[in-house]
């Protein structure tokens, strides 16, 4: 077994005993609206398009209580869904893009900005840890329930039909010049949710979208999420600190 993964995992069960167990389906102060796309609708892989410009925007706050009180480069997310994918579109500002891993199913936390989305079904114990990176670059886990992160939960999740498109506003990996930001549009397919467990599209699932955003202008690393953080210190895996996603009916 790689002895990496073995660290990792037990880094990550450290940072759960620090923080405070994973809470259950508990009351989160975010209330989020995913919008129903028809299917086969092109548009959603346009970042100015109409049916982005007229759903939700929600922005990212301060992933722990002992990070600083604002975010310095925020971005807002915005969410669709039909019946074959869930759409989460970022819009992100970024002093200096970075991503140094060039590999799908890899850590890229550890490696540089990367933009997570965390999705717990309705009724549900698992939940995925997806990632999307400035140079798209992909990453699936998947986990059983909070009480099993485990090293094989961290292995590639084969999500074959997952796809992101990004859009740099800037050079990556040149910290010599200033950038702008990055956008990403990700498509989560519904049916590969499907083979973990039965999805319930009446009720409330939770979501996590969630930065790492490294920087040479930046004094520290910046954590920021979507969800109101109930943790002193940075967790996403920390379902209190989830919001509620609402996906709207069909037409």
């Amino acid at each position: 077994m790689d002895k990496s993964i073995v660290k990792l995992c037990s880094l990550m069960g450290l940072i759960a005993l620090l923080v405070g167990c994973n809470a259950g389906i508990t009351d989160s102060k975010l209330i989020a609206n995913a919008e129903y796309v028809p299917k086969g609708a092109g548009d959603v892989w346009i970042f100015d398009a109409l049916v982005w410009q007229h759903v939700p925007a929600y922005p990212f706050f301060p992933a722990g209580k002992k990070c600083p009180p604002t975010v310095a480069e925020g971005g807002t997310v915005h969410f669709l869904w039909n019946e074959d994918y869930l759409f989460v579109m970022a819009d992100m500002k970024d002093s200096d893009l970075v991503q140094e891993s060039d590999k799908d199913n890899q850590h890229h936390y550890a490696s540089g900005d990367v933009l997570e989305i965390f999705i717990r079904p309705a009724g549900q114990r698992c939940y995925w840890e997806i990632y999307a990176t400035p140079n798209n670059r992909k990453t699936v886990f998947f986990y059983p329930s909070g009480g099993r992160q485990l090293p094989s939960c961290l292995l590639s999740n084969g999500m074959t039909d997952y796809q992101i498109k990004v859009e740099l506003q800037g050079t990556l990996n040149n910290p010599a010049d200033h950038d702008r930001g990055w956008r990403c549009i990700a498509a989560v397919p519904l049916k590969e949710l499907r083979k973990q467990c039965p999805l319930d599209f009446n009720s409330l699932w939770l979501v996590q979208v969630a930065r790492y955003n490294y920087s040479a202008y930046l004094e520290e690393t910046e954590f920021s999420q979507i969800g109101i953080t109930t943790s002193e210190y940075p967790n996403y895996h920390r379902f209190a600190s989830y919001a509620k996603l609402h996906l709207d009916k069909k037409q």
